[in-house]
């Protein structure tokens, strides 16, 4: 969270003027993970947060390759500067070099002696976005750290129960779900407790526990408009029809219901030949 309030303090004390610099360097210390002591580089980090927050603000990042460098820049002035080469990465991931920045990421935590969890879930989320086999287990094994290093915050485990969908360990993805809806409780998270339901729904419906999956979706109608609700939702009822034109039919409209047909999972796809004309 160091970072987060680190871009607050930011936009609180201003972007501009060399004084207003000198003024940042000498409070950025409380903001970071791995503090420096070299002037050169607190300069050049301060310099470049500045412009950082400046393109995030008015949603302008042409410049994003430029203020990545200058943070680097801060980097190499300072190689144990962690939060430099964090936001190097952070600001990369602007720019088509989106594995620099996560090479960037990947150092930035190795650096910060799991201190940081923003560190570790970006460098997570990014991995994970990339979809492949090697990309997801990495991403796991990020994820896994953060349950490790964090285990009072519920987003570890509810990110670890995301990657179950590749890696096809439901078993592991329900315990993990279960754990993040624990915690969101705990945190009187309302809206997070149902998108964890939704999640348990969904990894219920692959691991082919469909009674209980109907039974969690039911409970959670206000997503009715996704279309990851309808599909897991409606494989769930398809799969317990057997013969029963009552579950079939409702699931059939739940079906139909379905706007973008294309992420449906190729195994379900099968289950779902029933409903062709």
């Amino acid at each position: 969270m160091k970072n987060a309030f680190l871009l607050f303090f930011v936009f609180i004390f201003g972007f501009n003027g060399h004084s207003q610099t000198r003024i940042n360097t000498e409070k950025l210390k409380d903001y970071l993970y791995c503090p420096s002591s070299n002037t050169d580089a607190l300069e050049k980090f301060a310099d470049a947060l500045d412009g950082f927050q400046v393109s995030l603000t008015i949603k302008n990042y042409d410049y994003m390759g430029g203020i990545s460098n200058r943070f680097y820049e801060a980097f190499e002035a300072d190689s144990t500067f962690c939060d430099a080469l964090f936001y190097a990465g952070r600001a990369a991931l602007f720019t088509e070099n989106k594995k620099v920045g996560i090479a960037f990421l990947y150092m930035a935590d190795s650096l910060s002696g799991n201190k940081s969890f923003e560190f570790k879930k970006v460098l997570a989320d990014e991995v994970y976005k990339m979809g492949t086999l090697p990309a997801m287990e990495l991403a796991r094994k990020k994820f896994k750290e953060l349950i490790e290093f964090f285990p009072n915050n519920p987003e570890g485990y509810y990110s670890y129960s995301l990657t179950s969908f590749v890696l096809n360990d439901f078993d592991e993805g329900l315990m993990n779900i279960d754990k993040a809806v624990q915690l969101f409780k705990i945190a009187r998270q309302e809206e997070n407790v149902k998108d964890a339901y939704l999640l348990k729904g969904m990894l219920l419906s692959s691991a082919g526990r469909h009674e209980i999956a109907v039974k969690v979706f039911e409970t959670i109608p206000d997503f009715w408009k996704m279309d990851n609700y309808k599909v897991f939702y409606c494989y769930s009822l398809v799969s317990l029809a057997n013969g029963d034109e009552k579950k079939l039919k409702e699931a059939k409209r739940i079906y139909r219901k379905i706007n973008n047909k294309d992420i449906i999972p190729p195994d379900f796809k099968i289950a779902f030949t029933v409903f062709e004309d």
